[in-house]
């Protein structure tokens, strides 16, 4: 009995992963246009137990066609078709209650695209994500205006979706906030980055008045000069009549004196 428990404890500690990424040599590495990723393991004592995949913390049996799994009980292989970074992670082999087994399918990480801009209004609080694909997780740093940020008192640097400092919080934001932020993405493994950047603008709070006065002035203005112009149609119209009138009592007077010397005549 003591024999088969030190046995089970020995398979337990010498499962040893083994990963190939297909026509990559030792590898376990993530290349765009891959066609296929292949992840095996292998423990020196093989068991009767089938084995179940997983990839964060879900079996693969449950997730569709993408993937095939062959070999042996003692080596069983996962292929995964039409990989892309998304795949990247570590994956478990459950030999039921004999052993485990873990395969890192790794990827350089890659920043995806952000929004060109943003605005924030003063002493509002300005949340930005960097959203990065790849594993092991990276670590971030964020620039403004190509100036390293560390935390502060109101500056916070939180973990994103596994990643390092992947989320930047601010509190309470000044215009001298203003500024393009940087999200460096870097992989110590692959020894290299991602980077991503954007514009963020601080706005007035107040700002809506301002085109609020503007609105309100035109139309006040526009008031004014119809008022106006009113009135001087009105003067002119007042003037037309008067000189209508004028002109009119000046033709009586005229034909009045004319009839009077004809019969003089």
């Amino acid at each position: 009995m003591d024999n088969i428990y030190f046995i089970t404890i020995l398979v337990a500690f010498i499962a040893a992963p083994l990963a190939r990424a297909e026509n990559e040599v030792g590898g376990s590495i993530f290349y765009f246009g891959n066609k296929t990723a292949t992840l095996s393991c292998n423990i020196t004592s093989g068991g009767s137990t089938p084995v179940t995949w997983y990839f964060q913390n879900t079996s693969l049996k449950e997730t569709g066609d993408r993937y095939t799994m062959t070999g042996t009980p003692s080596t069983p292989v996962l292929e995964i078709k039409k990989p892309t970074r998304d795949d990247a992670g570590q994956y478990t082999a459950n030999f039921g209650t004999t052993a485990n087994c873990t395969v890192n399918y790794t990827a350089a990480p890659l920043v995806l695209d952000m929004v060109k801009s943003m605005s924030v209004e003063k002493d509002d609080d300005l949340d930005i994500v960097c959203d990065i694909r790849g594993y092991p997780p990276a670590e971030v740093v964020w620039q403004r205006n190509g100036v390293n940020l560390t935390e502060s008192a109101l500056i916070q640097l939180r973990d994103y979706n596994g990643h390092i400092n992947a989320q930047l919080y601010i509190e309470d934001v000044q215009y001298s906030d203003e500024g393009t932020y940087t999200c460096i993405a870097y992989s110590h493994l692959f020894n290299s980055s991602s980077t991503k950047s954007l514009v963020v603008r601080v706005k007035n709070p107040i700002a809506w008045v301002w085109p609020l006065i503007g609105i309100i002035v035109e139309i006040v203005l526009l008031g004014i000069v119809i008022f106006i112009c009113a009135k001087l149609d009105k003067r002119r119209a007042i003037r037309a009549d008067f000189n209508d009138t004028n002109q009119s009592v000046g033709q009586g007077h005229g034909g009045a004196r004319k009839h009077g010397g004809d019969k003089h005549d």
